[in-house]
């Protein structure tokens, strides 16, 4: 389980429930109620995990690159759904 905020006060673990309530201040002091709690709460949530080596599919010619890759899911995505994926490449092997 990855830790997250690990600096006091804060001890945020991955998936952990979080449910919150608040109060205010002025000038003149603190109020002396806090709200009531919220009522679904939030699950902390974290960046994806590294995902696996990309392969050359069976469909790659003289002509084409076919890249597969193993989509990421459950724990993977960080507790987040994943929007997109960002697929780099180098040309000559020069990592440029």
């Amino acid at each position: 389980m990855k830790t997250i905020l690990r600096e006091a006060p804060y001890s945020l673990v991955f998936k952990d429930l979080v449910i919150a309530k608040f109060r205010s201040r002025n000038a003149i002091g603190w109020s002396n109620n806090y709200s009531n709690e919220n009522s679904v709460g939030a699950l902390v949530q974290i960046e994806p995990s590294t995902m696996a080596v990309p392969e050359r599919g069976s469909s790659t010619d003289s002509v084409r690159i076919q890249i597969d890759w193993t989509e990421l899911t459950g724990d993977e995505t960080g507790g987040a759904s994943i929007l997109s994926y960002n697929l780099e490449w180098d040309v000559d092997g020069t990592q440029t």
